[in-house]
């Protein structure tokens, strides 16, 4: 695919097999989430510019200030805290991860 990333594409593409009620109701919050980003925050979960085929989803059980979204923009991976209990909750951490440039950084490990 060598379109630009829009939040329905991306939406759309993700790839995700949820096995309990909090990981749907998590996926459920991303999934809204993107629906309400701007193409720059769309980078952030697709790694590029331009539009991947998919996006994988896990989910993580990390909470309180451990708990963020973490993008493996080499294989297209986004780890998700399944512990949100809110769309509110997943947006307001999720946009001041994006709003933090050194968020932004790529860690070789």
């Amino acid at each position: 695919m060598s379109e630009t990333p829009s939040a329905r594409k991306v939406a759309k593409a993700i790839i995700c097999n949820p096995i309990s009620d909090a990981e749907r109701q998590c996926l459920d919050f991303l999934k809204k989430f993107i629906r309400s980003l701007d193409a720059s925050a769309l980078k952030y979960t697709t790694g590029s510019d331009i539009m991947p085929e998919s996006i994988v989803v896990s989910f993580t059980s990390m909470d309180g200030f451990a708990r963020r979204p973490i993008a493996h923009t080499c294989g297209r991976h986004l780890e998700l805290p399944h512990t949100y209990q809110s769309f509110s909750e997943l947006s307001e951490e999720f946009t001041s991860l994006l709003r933090d440039k050194g968020a932004w950084g790529f860690n070789i490990v």
